[in-house]
């Protein structure tokens, strides 16, 4: 058991830095998350067995709203405990919580690519398996997908644990195996040969051939990871492209970035990844893409490095003639504090050295800021570039999630720190949409069909040019059923559609209609979910964007079998609503009488005479925006 501070991001605890030896079962793509907020949203990775974070929650200690510590468990507080798994910051303030860890083993990863038809079948399967008999086929469980929307294909990553049940599948794991120097595992792998057929594992025909980088992967994935980076992330294609600063602004003008959007897209082109494709050659297409670049005149890069901010920081203190204490924003948006006071972790006589980011000086004491608001970079949206950067995503994928075998939490997929700075930069909202696995195959139709206007695999080479509202491939996962009140899966097991909406800010604040028409169908089509404003659609991710205008997003609607018994969660704990937030609409129980349908132990007693959980709302769907049911992205 190890103590740990829900202030620091999740990804200290699920990647190299994590545990020795042990690991989280399943964690979400994005681990750069404070742990706290993670738990109180559901966030989830893709898991039908262990499923979301506040899932393998033991335990949670909160500061209730009269000011008394409690802890929470399954044996202690059987229907509390359902209520503060997803709490979204509504019953108390989380202290600590206590997480399930399993120990580290191999799990061999696969990666493949399927047309847009070849994907809806399977999702058809599945969910005719589902409603025949209740239960998801083995291969969808940690399996996830990233649609390449541009190209009407969908990359499948599926995994496979070396604790299965079948010892052929416990062989061939375990047979691709190649523990890494640096090892967490210590002697696991003894301990998954149970089986008198696999009794020893120096008989097992071990695979060598696997090169374990300081990020985990397969030696050729890792030079092309790095070239990418360097190519695409670390410098020119979002940052040398952008701008020529005319007067200091960082923003790029939208014919500047229709300009080097044409020059680089055919050689972007290039990096497509084909089975059997040359290594060098790939690599020879990123030096002539890099070379390319280098010849777009005027141009800077907008990320900068620490030490171009301690610059920034020194000439600001010059300026001014008074550096005791000031914060200054960096480029990427946030900010890096100093005070020569000691605030700063100074080295070599350098005040500047140990900056600290906004979260590390917020975590010491010092007051928390709004970021200003960055600028737009039209390159982003600019229409001729949709393919290219579909293909940078396709390209990022790939070179994460090749066929590997290695340990648990380097198998997994999660988001690289390499490109943390480049989501820092730019501007995008990010939405999820939880659909029922129970019509996931008639949901995805209706979305392929509205996306590719019925020629799903773009057999067309009109249809494939056509911009579909994306600049990222959307990620899709999938959860298993939960007893959580507020968790996205607590009636049924759910398929998680994450989509990014790069062009609403970035072309100035103009709606991307071909997004907001994929919104409108998740949230509302009936083939997406049976709850919702108007009884069809999706349910919204806690943490993520996509919310309704004020008054268009009913509780007792989008989680009808659970919305009072978490009302009366919030009657016993927080009596007074000293948690309300921002959004008092939402987390309403108006016209419910909690005093006298709601039991301690059981929740809202429906049963009792009287007791419907009907809400009043100021607003209904016909006062309401059509769906998605918002007007301001």
């Amino acid at each position: 058991m190890q103590t740990i501070d829900l202030l620091r991001y999740l990804g200290n605890y699920v990647t190299q830095l994590s545990p020795t030896g042990y690991t989280l079962p399943a964690f979400p793509w994005f681990v750069y998350q404070t742990i706290g907020g993670a738990v109180s949203t559901g966030s989830h990775g893709s898991s039908l067995a262990w499923g979301s974070l506040s899932n393998q929650l033991l335990g949670v200690t909160m500061v209730l709203a009269n000011g008394t510590l409690r802890t929470f468990t399954p044996e202690t507080d059987p229907f509390l405990m359902r209520a503060v798994r997803v709490a979204v910051g509504q019953l108390g303030i989380i202290t600590n919580l206590r997480f399930r860890l399993i120990k580290e083993q191999p799990v061999q990863r696969f990666l493949q690519s399927l047309s847009s038809s070849s994907f809806l079948k399977l999702m058809e399967t599945a969910q005719q398996q589902y409603t025949s008999n209740q239960t998801m086929p083995s291969w969808l469980n940690e399996t996830e997908f990233f649609w390449i929307t541009q190209d009407s294909e969908f990359l499948m990553v599926s995994c496979t644990r070396g604790d299965v049940s079948s010892p052929e599948t416990r062989h061939e794991v375990l047979a691709s195996f190649n523990m890494p120097d640096n090892t967490t595992m210590y002697n696991t792998s003894w301990q998954l040969l149970q089986d008198p057929v696999l009794n020893c594992l120096d008989a097992l025909p071990l695979n060598h051939s696997a090169h374990f980088g300081p990020d985990g992967l397969g030696a050729l994935a890792q030079d092309y990871t790095g070239a990418l980076l360097n190519t695409f992330i670390n410098a020119p294609l979002p940052q040398l492209i952008i701008s020529t600063y005319s007067n200091n602004s960082a923003t790029l003008k939208a014919g500047q970035a229709v300009e080097a959007a044409e020059v680089l897209k055919p050689l972007v082109a290039e990096l497509s990844f084909h089975e059997g494709s040359d290594g060098h050659e790939r690599r020879r297409s990123l030096q002539k893409l890099h070379d390319q670049q280098l010849t777009v005149k005027n141009r800077r890069l907008f990320q900068t490095s620490a030490a171009t901010a301690r610059q920034r920081v020194m000439q600001a203190d010059s300026d001014d003639g008074d550096a005791s204490h000031s914060a200054t924003e960096n480029a990427t948006g946030g900010y890096f504090e100093h005070d020569h006071g000691g605030i700063t972790n100074a080295s070599n006589g350098d005040p500047y050295a140990g900056l600290l980011s906004m979260d590390e000086a917020v975590a010491l004491g010092n007051n928390w800021d709004i970021p200003p608001k960055k600028d737009a970079l039209a390159y982003y949206a600019a229409p001729n570039m949709a393919e290219a950067l579909i293909s940078i995503s396709r390209a990022g994928v790939l070179s994460i999630a090749s066929n590997n075998t290695p340990e648990a939490h380097e198998s997994y997929l999660y988001q690289p720190d390499a490109l943390l700075d480049n989501i820092r930069t730019v501007r995008y909202d990010q939405y999820e949409v939880a659909v029922p696995v129970s019509t996931m195959g008639d949901c995805f139709k209706g979305l392929l069909d509205m996306v590719y206007e019925g020629d799903i695999d773009s057999l067309n080479e009109t249809q494939k040019a056509k911009v579909k509202g994306f600049r990222t491939a959307p990620l899709i996962r999938v959860l298993g059923q939960e007893d959580g009140l507020l968790a996205y899966t607590g009636d049924v097991p759910r398929i998680f559609v994450n989509v990014e909406d790069y062009i609403f800010y970035n072309a100035g604040e103009q709606i991307n209609t071909a997004f907001k028409a994929v919104m409108a169908h998740l949230r509302s089509s009936p083939a997406c979910g049976n709850t919702g404003l108007e009884g069809a659609g999706g349910r919204l991710h806690w943490g993520k964007a996509g919310w309704p205008d004020a008054g268009c997003w009913h509780g007792d609607k989008e989680y009808p079998h659970t919305w009072c018994d978490f009302g009366c969660a919030k009657m016993y704990l927080d009596p007074t609503n000293k948690f309300a937030d921002s959004a008092p609409d939402r987390w309403t129980w108006e016209g419910v009488d909690l005093a006298s349908c709601c039991s301690m132990d059981k929740g809202f007693l429906r049963e009792k005479a009287g007791c419907s959980c009907n809400v009043k709302h100021e607003r209904n769907v016909s006062s309401c925006p059509p769906s998605p049911y918002y007007t301001n992205r």
